[in-house]
């Protein structure tokens, strides 16, 4: 017999098909099981943490923040712009083990602001000279967050940083305004990754604050919206019998209505008054006729 085209497709006959098909949380597990997922779980977890109890010193912060976002971005393929781009993506090799010491080298860089943190804090900015260590890893932390920023973003970020990082040096032979007294390896290191004006700067401190707080406020909000909804709607519905109004109530509401309309009647309003008293509305022009009347007669 032969399976009417137009028909339900039939079940695939290959056993992973079936064994797939049969259990669809498996590739949930899989993906769980990945360290990309457990390194963002960890990321967000350390934001809405710091949201919620309080900042660490910036030079903590900042570089952890920094840390995470450079290791995902090596264990993260970058998404295509283009079917060309889609391509080349899918003929490279696969570096796991590259892009893997990369995210462990940024990690590390993070780790060693939080180990030497308080001698980072209490040396003098742009005086004392830093470490061969803090050279070593600033130097490192920002080649590996220009290669992340490459891969995601594109070569034009990078370039434009490149040639700041040697318009820093070639000032003094630059002509006219574009000149300056040039600037020390050292110091520009000191300056863009020891202090909270280079990398570690307002962008960064708006990305690792800001946005994570405003986000958690939203949530505590709409969970506490909730929480009144539900307790309103179970305050209304465990009640045995609707609320009415008792038969003084309504005797009353009846009383002051009959007074009002017999009230209008024995004191009837001018036509000016009233066009005057309601401007607006879908009658508006109705009520200026009127008030161009009685102004008229008058």
């Amino acid at each position: 017999m032969t399976r009417d085209m137009g028909g339900p497709e039939m079940a695939p006959h290959t056993p992973h098909a079936r064994s797939a098909a049969a259990k669809p949380w498996r590739s949930s597990i899989s993906r769980l099981r990945s360290p990309r997922a457990w390194l963002a779980a960890a990321w967000s977890l350390f934001q809405l943490y710091t949201a919620q109890a309080g900042l660490y010193d910036l030079l903590i912060q900042l570089p952890v923040h920094v840390a995470f976002a450079v290791a995902l971005g090596f264990l993260t393929l970058p998404t295509p712009d283009s079917p060309e781009a889609a391509t080349r993506l899918q003929a490279q090799r696969p570096r796991r083990w590259l892009d893997g010491l990369a995210a462990l080298l940024a990690l590390a860089c993070a780790a060693h602001y939080v180990v030497h943190n308080e001698r980072l804090t209490t040396r003098m900015a742009m005086v004392d000279d830093p470490q061969t260590i803090d050279v070593v890893v600033g130097v490192l932390f920002t080649l590996l967050l220009l290669e992340a920023a490459r891969r995601h973003i594109g070569p034009a970020l990078v370039v434009l940083a490149l040639a700041f990082v040697v318009y820093a040096f070639v000032g003094p032979w630059l002509p006219g305004f574009l000149s300056h007294g040039g600037e020390a390896f050292l110091k520009l290191v000191d300056q863009q990754t020891l202090t909270t004006g280079g990398i570690f700067g307002i962008p960064t401190l708006v990305s690792a604050t800001f946005i994570y707080r405003s986000r958690a406020a939203r949530t505590r909000i709409s969970s506490s919206r909730t929480i009144l909804s539900r307790s309103s709607l179970v305050s209304r519905f465990s009640e045995k019998e609707p609320r009415r109004a008792s038969d003084a109530q309504r005797a009353t509401r009846c009383a002051r209505s009959s007074s009002r309309r017999s009230f209008e009647r024995s004191h009837p309003v001018p036509a000016c008054r009233r066009a005057a008293r309601l401007r607006t509305g879908p009658r508006a022009s109705r009520w200026r006729d009127g008030i161009l009347r009685c102004v008229r007669r008058s």
